[in-house]
């Protein structure tokens, strides 16, 4: 299995979604890629941050739609030891522009249904085309319309509980979860030869189920998506 860091490589004190985590990513000899959350500000600007990280800076809510992006960018994310910031995708682009690992974007499915927001991004994802970009969602209209523009990323189905039937739509790759893995889904997956990432594997417990479950074969070629690296690795 090959390891994409939720938020990028962390550490004690390093935050996730930082830019230190994002070049820890770069730098690491066993991330495979990084995953980030996206989220729009009140001056339209993209930024990195996670449910929690937007939930802390704006008191509770989830989204930064009526936070303006000064106190978004300006908040400190790490500790009292280190500080750390959050970023614009455009700040992380230009960092992830020196790797060859997996740029993997999660976007809310209500986010795509605002056209600015998405002129922007594909606007940014074309100034950076050397970079493994892709981009995911749970809104299926709203990925398809991505892939008839001819976008400079994959397009990838998140599936959950409530959209299972999107498994039968034609999309670059797909991300399961735990739950919603199957043997012949992910064998159906790779016949397309379409790539096939689980999100959010974070104890070993879970790591043990999907082992047990596929065959070594597919084992080896997907991706788990994980905050929470460091037991997992030893069983890769």
């Amino acid at each position: 299995m090959r390891i994409i860091a939720e938020g990028g490589v962390t550490t004690k004190n390093v935050a996730s979604n930082s830019r230190d985590a994002i070049l820890l990513t770069v730098y690491s000899n066993f991330a495979n890629g990084i995953s980030l959350n996206i989220d729009y500000t009140k001056d339209k600007d993209i930024v990195i941050a996670d449910v929690n990280q937007i939930s802390m800076i704006t008191n509770g809510k989830n989204s930064f739609e009526d936070t303006p992006s000064r106190t978004v960018l300006g908040h400190n994310v790490g500790n009292k030891v280190v500080s750390h910031n959050l970023l614009t995708l455009d700040q992380a682009l230009d960092i992830f522009k020196i790797s060859t690992k997996i740029f993997m974007l999660k976007i809310r499915g209500e986010l795509l249904e605002d056209q600015e927001f998405v002129d922007k991004l594909v606007s940014l994802l074309d100034k950076y085309p050397t970079v493994e970009a892709y981009v995911s969602s749970t809104n299926t209209n709203k990925l398809t319309d991505m892939m008839n523009m001819k976008l400079k990323a994959l397009i990838g189905v998140c599936i959950d509980k409530n959209n299972i039937e999107a498994l039968k739509l034609n999309y670059d790759f797909y991300c399961l979860t735990v739950n919603t893995i199957d043997k012949d889904i992910v064998a159906k997956i790779f016949d397309n030869n379409r790539a096939v990432l689980v999100n959010e594997v974070n104890t070993t417990e879970q790591l043990t189920k999907i082992k047990e479950l596929l065959p070594k074969s597919q084992c080896n070629v997907m991706y788990i998506i994980t905050q929470n690296y460091v037991p997992l690795l030893p069983m890769l």
